[in-house]
Formats: structure tokens, sequence, C-alpha cells
């Protein structure tokens, strides 16, 4: 019976931004649970969330965000040993349909000796630009920050400096 994967579960939202009662997007999400060790709890749950959100009101998305979370239970205690957060933002500025920043950024927690805090964090942000309107990205910039092992808890993030 290991290696079973749930049935996902999916969750549909309208977004109303300027509160008129008409909507400006929509967030799906799913969540997929994975008992990998045949023990009856889930091991590996991903959760996908997708917005398209039309800021300006064309008809055409103007922000689509992509957040893809993994959270696993390695060592099937229970808890949580490694959370890994990958994020993707187009955004389309001059409203012409193709996205003029593309931004995705990974992160990643890590419980490496099971004491239920988080002893490193990784961040990789890579960051497109159409600087000139052509539809490619003209300029990527790519930037890593790595947390120590100070003990940081679920959701703190830090100072950077270990």
């Amino acid at each position: 019976m290991s290696d079973q994967q749930r049935e996902p579960e999916v969750e549909v939202s309208g977004i109303d931004l300027d509160g008129d009662g008409e909507l400006d997007g929509v967030n799906v999400t799913e969540t997929i649970g994975k008992d990998v060790d045949g023990d009856g709890f889930d091991d590996v749950v991903t959760e996908t969330s997708t917005s398209v959100i039309d800021v300006d009101g064309d008809g055409s998305p103007d922000i689509i965000t992509s957040t893809e979370t993994t959270i696993y239970d390695l060592d099937g205690d229970g808890s949580t040993d490694v959370i890994q957060e990958v994020t993707t933002t187009a955004i389309d500025v001059d409203g012409d349909g193709v996205p003029d920043i593309v931004q995705e950024t990974t992160t990643t927690a890590i419980d490496l000796d099971g004491d239920g805090t988080f002893d490193a964090v990784e961040e990789i942000t890579a960051t497109g630009v159409d600087l000139d309107g052509d539809g490619t990205l003209d300029e990527i910039e790519v930037t890593e920050k790595v947390y120590g092992t100070d003990g940081l808890e679920a959701g703190d993030e830090g100072d950077g400096d270990d």
C-alpha cells in the first residue's frame, strides 16, 4: 500500500480587487497528498495555487501568479522536514498581452536534525524584464539568500547574517 496518492482537492475562488462586486480575477488551488511509506499519513503534500488577475478591467490578465508549495516529512515522524515553495509571477505592465516582468522565487527550508526548527533556508530569485517591449526578456537577474543554522521557526526569515 505504499506510495498512495490521495485524490486532489480543488478550490476555486473569485477575486474582487476594487470592491465593486465584479470579479477582477480568479484563484484556483489544488492540494495533493501522497503517502510514500504506507503508514496512512501524507509524507509529501503539494499545493498549487494559480491566480489570474485583470487589474485594469480590459478583459486581459495583467498579473498571473502561480505558487507551488511542497511539504516533506522525510523520516515519517509527522513533523515537517523540508518545505519548498516556488512562486512564479508574470506581469503585463503595458497592457499588450505579453508579460513585461517575469519573476520566479524558490525558497527551501530544511530541518537537518529533526528538532522541529529550520536549520537552513535558501532563497533563489530570478527576475526577467522585457525592456524594449518586443516580447522577449532582455535582462535576467538572479539573487540568492542563505540563512544559517540559528534555528529558525516556521515563518521566521532570520537576519541573513549567519
